[in-house]
């Protein structure tokens, strides 16, 4: 009985042990938090992935945003306009200008240190739901603007020659 109960306090330190050393090397992981959190090793590990998800994930972003801007910068510098372009940034400001003859959301996007205005015909796309902050990537076709440059034909092409642009916000296409 002694050495069964020796044999399970040693498989114990050696379970924890392992789970020590995998927090070790996961790398900014909090061990507080952890042992605030974590009462076995499977819920640790899926802490740790979730951790890893989210980090990821904004690495992804800020790679993202990073191109944005770049590519947003060269085309400003160089006046080019009739340019399809990906912009993934941060809302900036939104009007409430529908427009008369055609109805149009108007946004402005920052990418990193560069702004676009956004124009999205919303009679040939739905409207998006967003606010001042919200997280967007829009396809369209860019055209230079003293001030920065705007991004239109933010929709599906109603003709089927090209291959049209989007908005995606909060996990849903706008097209």
């Amino acid at each position: 009985m002694r050495a069964q109960a020796t044999a399970s306090f040693i498989a114990g330190i050696v379970g924890v042990g392992v789970l020590f050393a995998l927090i070790i090397f996961t790398r900014n992981f909090d061990l507080v938090e952890f042992f605030d959190r974590a009462t076995d090793p499977d819920t640790a590990m899926a802490q740790v992935g979730a951790q890893e998800d989210r980090r990821a994930a904004a690495e992804a972003e800020e790679a993202h945003t990073a191109k944005s801007e770049a590519a947003l910068q060269r085309l400003f510098e160089s006046r080019e306009s009739n340019v399809t372009v990906v912009v993934h940034g941060t809302v900036d400001r939104v009007f409430d200008d529908p427009g008369v003859a055609t109805p149009t959301q108007k946004f402005v996007v920052r990418s990193g240190e560069r702004t676009v205005m956004v124009e999205h015909d919303t009679g040939l796309a739905p409207m998006v739901p967003l606010g001042e902050g919200d997280t967007v990537r829009v396809r369209g076709e860019y055209e230079w603007t003293a001030r920065g440059g705007r991004v239109l034909r933010t929709h599906a092409d109603p003709d089927g020659r090209g291959a049209g642009g989007w908005i995606e916000f909060d996990g849903r296409r706008y097209e």
